[in-house]
């Protein structure tokens, strides 16, 4: 395989074996809180149109991010993360009449600050840290050592 098949690849396993784990976490929140029912009146149990919906929209989420992050970067990422959750505020107080909280707007600003302070200081791209004690810098162990 070519590199950049191999990459491509990469990310689809990635994202099957992040979705088995979730799967995994799911089912046994499930099981644990409703096992009678869902014995009883089977799994999808009350799901509208809309629920399908909502399920389709979220795992597509999930993979137009990883494609996002592939093709573009992880601060472009965050920035549509930052302008998502102030276009679902925007669009929870206009029909859902949601009431802003304290609490809430404390997570939003801490949100995004963090967004902020990432983008104005990226990590090291080539993977080194300053050494204190002198001009030099420390290689960090990328863990691919040959081992």
């Amino acid at each position: 395989l070519d590199q950049k098949l191999a990459q491509e690849f990469a990310m689809w396993v990635r994202n099957i074996h992040l979705a088995m784990f979730a799967f995994l976490v799911a089912f046994v929140g499930a099981y644990t809180k409703d096992s009678a029912a869902i014995a009883a009146k089977g799994f999808f149990q009350g799901y509208q149109p809309i629920t399908c919906l909502v399920v389709v929209l979220e795992a597509s989420g999930g993979i137009i991010v990883a494609l996002v992050i592939k093709y573009t970067d992880n601060i472009l990422k965050n920035f549509a993360t930052a302008i998502s959750i102030v276009t679902a505020t925007t669009l929870s107080i206009i029909f859902t009449g949601f009431v802003i909280h304290p609490l809430f707007v404390l997570g939003t600003v801490a949100v995004l600050g963090a967004i902020t302070i990432y983008q104005r200081n990226p990590p090291n791209k080539d993977n080194t840290i300053p050494c204190a004690c002198s001009s030099r810098t420390l290689k960090m162990s990328d863990g691919d050592d040959g081992k």
